[in-house]
C-alpha cells in the first residue's frame, strides 16, 4: 500500500543584504534592490521612500548628493495592526527591523549572485 509523502516546502533563505546594506546607497541603486517604494515624496535636498509590509513600515530618507539622492537613515515601524501591545508606529529594536527588512526585500533579490 503507498504512502503518501507529504511536500515540505523550503524554508525561505535570509536576504543576502542587510538592512545596513542599503545606507549610502544611490537612490537607483536603492530601486533596484528594493523595488519601487509604495510611497515617495521629495523636499529639495531630502527625499523619503516608503515601503511597506503587512506588519511593518520601512522609511528610508535619502538626501542629495550631486545629481543623486543617497540613503542617509532608515527607520523601522510597526503598522497599526501587528497586533496588541505593539502601538502602530513604535520603533522596532534591531532583531526586529532586520525580520521585517526580509519580509520587504524582493524575492528576485536574493536570487541574485
Amino acid at each position: 500500500e503507498p504512502t503518501e509523502v507529504a511536500k515540505v516546502e523550503p524554508e525561505p533563505q535570509p536576504p543576502r543584504i542587510k538592512a545596513g546594506g542599503l545606507m549610502g546607497l544611490a537612490h537607483h541603486d536603492l530601486a533596484r534592490v528594493m523595488g519601487v517604494p509604495g510611497f515617495k515624496r521629495v523636499d529639495d535636498p531630502a527625499a523619503l521612500w516608503q515601503y511597506r509590509g503587512a506588519r511593518c513600515i520601512l522609511d528610508v530618507y535619502l538626501y542629495a548628493d550631486g545629481p543623486v539622492y543617497r540613503v542617509t537613515h532608515l527607520e523601522f515601524r510597526r503598522t497599526a495592526t501587528a497586533g496588541k501591545g505593539n502601538p502602530g508606529d513604535a520603533p522596532m529594536e534591531d532583531k526586529e527591523a532586520e525580520r521585517c527588512f526580509s519580509t520587504l526585500v524582493p524575492r528576485t533579490t536574493e536570487k541574485r549572485g
